[in-house]
């Protein structure tokens, strides 16, 4: 099903209404332009499937309107070209952060990698924020005691 406001044609998920965000595509380009490394696009698509169903079952799925929604992971399989991620801007940022993190580790290069995770994490907790400011979380039970 093809999202309502989405002007490439790309599958995005439901619960993004009114967000357009690259595509798989787009950012393993665009992190293959910025940073050399020989791993395959195999690697990335799996590493990106790994961060979506993170954000997708810590985020999405902990707030009204995105409990009931699935995730399907991402796998050679998957049309790059028109599968959008989840996380739209000015947060997209994390996907590349988050592959600079992936490729440093397996590199062995541990400084780059430190520096790589803290700023992804400063943007997914950016993110998160965000997300918790515009939807409404999920009640919990009430505790008495």
């Amino acid at each position: 099903m093809l999202h309502p406001s989405n002007k490439r044609g790309a599958k995005a998920p439901l619960f993004l209404i009114g967000e357009c965000s690259m595509t798989i595509y787009e950012i393993i380009t665009r992190f293959d332009a910025l940073v050399f490394n020989t791993y395959t696009n195999s690697d990335k698509i799996k590493w990106l499937s790994m961060l979506d169903k993170m954000v997708h079952n810590n985020v999405i799925k902990t707030h009204q309107g995105g409990e009931q929604s699935r995730f399907e992971e991402y796998n050679d399989q998957t049309d790059i070209h028109n599968t959008q991620l989840l996380v739209s801007q000015p947060y997209d940022e994390m996907y590349l952060l988050w592959l600079e993190s992936k490729v440093c580790y397996y590199n062995g290069e541990y400084d780059k990698y430190n520096n790589a995770i803290i700023q992804f994490n400063n943007v997914l907790d950016a993110y998160a924020a965000h997300y918790n400011s515009t939807n409404k979380p999920i009640p919990q039970g009430r505790f008495l005691f």
